[in-house]
């Protein structure tokens, strides 16, 4: 299964457009409506970074209970390139709804944010021809998806976690 990469280009266009509507001048009438739709962007784009948020606990389990939440402490990662090309579709998504936020009228950090998050969506599209999800070891010979250390909240799930993965590792060696 083979994913075409959106245009990167597009997505760089866009930054370097966006901000020429906030260069042309304003009317006095339309400052209300401005201050208005500022502030909505503004709900928009915490709502979509709310979103994204619970989304990556809820696909990278390990992750979340590194972080202490303990909603998805009997639950494994699933790494596999059904489950890869699910999250660059669901990045993909997530990347349309913040290009629809005008940056202009938002903080410098919410527009930080939003740049961040809009750039490594890009690197993640680039990376996907790489298929790291293959690749067992990373550059350092570690094992790329391994369960952190115990102790602390994770200790607890441990065990579970733990047989999720035996039962994993059967069901893969059976389709070898």
């Amino acid at each position: 299964m083979k994913r075409f990469p959106f245009p990167v280009l597009s997505v760089a266009a866009f930054l370097l457009f966006a901000p020429l509507p906030a260069l042309t001048a304003q009317t006095p009438a339309s400052a209300p409506a401005q201050a208005a739709s500022v502030e909505a962007n503004r709900k928009a784009l915490n709502a979509i970074f709310e979103a994204y948020w619970q989304e990556r606990l809820k696909h990278d389990p390990e992750f979340a209970s590194v972080l202490g939440d303990k909603r998805y402490n009997d639950q494994i990662g699933n790494y596999s390139v059904k489950a890869v090309n699910d999250g660059l579709a669901r990045e993909e998504n997530v990347l349309m709804q913040l290009m629809a936020i005008d940056p202009a009228g938002l903080t410098n950090e919410e527009k930080t944010g939003r740049d961040l998050l809009l750039r490594q969506f890009a690197e993640d599209e680039e990376a996907a021809e790489f298929k790291e999800w293959e690749m067992p070891l990373d550059q350092g010979g570690r094992h790329r998806h391994h369960l952190p250390a115990t102790g602390g909240p994770v200790e607890l799930c441990h065990g579970e976690r733990l047989r999720r993965l035996d039962r994993a590792a059967a069901r893969h060696s059976q389709g070898l």
